[in-house]
């Protein structure tokens, strides 16, 4: 299986440890029907999930992959190392803790004592003791000063534009320490004499829920910061909350201007800090701008591009093939723009993103 490009699954009760589990822990590209044993793996993100018995979408994506393969084979093989990095990282490792997790605490339930007890009857309590996964970037060093914790909610979302790569460039920062680690976090990790710092990114919370978790903070001697680069009214949770998540902050960080006067009705102390690229594309030759190519780059931005669609299908058509659409996982923008000169990349991990955002025409359709 590890030489093959394609795996079809065909089946609609599909488990983990069968064949197209296995097939992603392979490499492979697993087009299938999203049925009841498949949901949890077989995501747009992963692979390409296709609607029940929908048999003629199922041969167009086919021909998509291995039209996608012959033109741009690098990238074919990053989806597919990303969804294998997926597979094995959450269904073994963690897929065994969790089990394991589970199973230790129905035997609290029923034979420890009232303390032990509490807290299997609690899972809450257990949030800031999970251990994250390994993080590779924060060597300790008695000598720094400034520890700095990000605490990734949304980690397929912005997280290393807005968390991952900063916190990489803030270690080289003498007398900074920086981690970070996903949907939850140890509040044990910092050094005797190092002043603390925790960014809680995309945090949707109650109030209640914000209030504990706040104070647990404060009560560890934590300056708080919540990083939002998005419209936080968006989440319909965050508006029946008043913005308690971002009110009760210390302070707000952001990715725009325009987003920090929103936010500065909720917290008026907000600092934008702008998204950017690590590393610059290489020069094009100037035999590459014969022709332009758009990049729409966006997750939930059908608000956005409706208002645009119609003159960007104009400016199209006037221009014939002059013109080449890249999208990344908006399914519904890249039906409705009217051109065969397109192509079509799920949900895709952010070195994929990059490599297609490079190689494209100056100035595009992605989100700020």
């Amino acid at each position: 299986m590890q030489e093959s490009l394609i795996f079809l699954n065909f089946g609609s009760a599909e488990g983990f440890g069968l064949p197209p589990a296995e097939a992603m822990a392979c490499g492979c590209i697993v087009i299938g029907y999203d049925g009841i044993g498949g949901r949890e793996f077989l995501t747009s993100e992963y692979g390409y999930p296709i609607a029940q018995g929908d048999l003629v979408s199922f041969a167009q994506t086919i021909e998509h992959v291995l039209e996608l393969w012959e033109s741009d084979r690098p990238m074919v093989t990053a989806i597919g190392k990303h969804a294998a990095k997926f597979i094995r990282a959450t269904y073994s490792q963690s897929q065994e803790e969790s089990s394991s997790l589970e199973a230790w605490v129905n035997i609290l339930r029923v034979r420890a004592g009232e303390t032990l007890r509490d807290l299997a009857n609690n899972p809450t309590r257990l949030d800031v003791v999970s251990e994250p996964e390994p993080e590779p970037f924060a060597p300790i060093d008695p000598d720094r000063k400034l520890f700095i914790q990000y605490l990734l909610m949304a980690p397929t979302a912005c997280a290393e534009v807005r968390a991952i790569e900063p916190s990489r460039y803030l270690n080289q920062i003498p007398g900074v320490r920086a981690v970070t680690s996903k949907k939850n976090a140890v509040l044990s990790k910092a050094e005797a004499g190092e002043e603390k710092v925790f960014v809680w990114q995309r945090a949707i919370l109650t109030p209640d829920r914000a209030l504990a978790q706040q104070k647990n903070l404060l009560e560890r001697n934590y300056l708080t910061v919540a990083e939002i680069d998005e419209d936080p009214s968006r989440w319909p949770e965050i508006a029946q909350s008043d913005y308690f998540a971002y009110r009760s902050c210390h302070c707000v960080q952001t990715a725009s201007e325009p987003l920090a006067e929103l936010l500065r009705q909720y917290n008026p102390h907000v600092k934008v800090f702008a998204n950017h690229l690590v590393d610059e594309p290489v020069p094009r030759s100037s035999a590459d701008y014969e022709r332009a190519t758009i990049f729409f780059g966006a997750i939930d931005r059908a608000g956005d591009w409706k208002q645009i669609i119609e003159p960007l299908n104009r400016v199209i058509e006037e221009t014939g093939n002059f013109v080449r659409v890249e999208v990344i996982h908006d399914r519904a923008f890249f039906e409705a723009i009217k051109t065969t000169n397109k192509n079509f990349i799920p949900f895709a991990p952010y070195d994929v993103y990059l490599t297609i955002l490079k190689r494209c025409t100056p100035g595009d359709l992605a989100p700020r």
